[in-house]
């Protein structure tokens, strides 16, 4: 179960920005929806469905798009795009690893991942340091 997901110097995100599935301690009238877990002696109530809304440009693709690149990475296990695409979805096919560009120098592109699995607490972190290559004088491979 999702717990968080974390995203830093990804497109709009410059800094450190959380996506959170846990219930505020004071939510009250979403019981039915709400899944409990005990680890240790801490009691978490965790959303089972979530909602991204907002005005127009405001990141909710983008924080979607950090998401599907992260998974990407990791079910990879680089950072490259795939030789093939088997997805049907042509937006899914294309891994976009873009820094926040407003940005003078840069800096590296972090996700994180909180989530429960049989009772175990498990934190991945992933940091991707683009450097020279968000740089203007880097020669790029066309």
């Amino acid at each position: 179960m999702l717990l968080d997901f974390r995203v830093k110097n990804y497109k709009s995100f410059v800094e450190d920005t959380v996506f959170t599935m846990e219930a505020a301690p004071k939510q009250k009238g979403l019981d039915y929806s709400l899944s409990e877990f005990k680890l240790k002696r801490q009691k978490i109530k965790v959303l089972s469905s979530s909602v991204i809304y907002g005005p127009n440009a405001s990141g909710k693709t983008n924080i979607i798009g950090a998401m599907d690149s992260f998974r990407s990475i990791v079910s990879r296990g680089n950072i490259r795009n795939a030789e093939q695409y088997g997805s049907p979805n042509p937006a899914s096919e294309m891994l976009e690893l873009i820094p926040n560009n407003t940005l003078k120098e840069p800096h590296p592109v972090v996700f994180g991942v909180t989530f429960i699995e049989q009772d175990l607490l498990i934190k991945y972190e992933l940091v991707i340091d683009l450097g020279r290559f968000q740089e203007e004088s880097y020669k790029r491979k066309f």
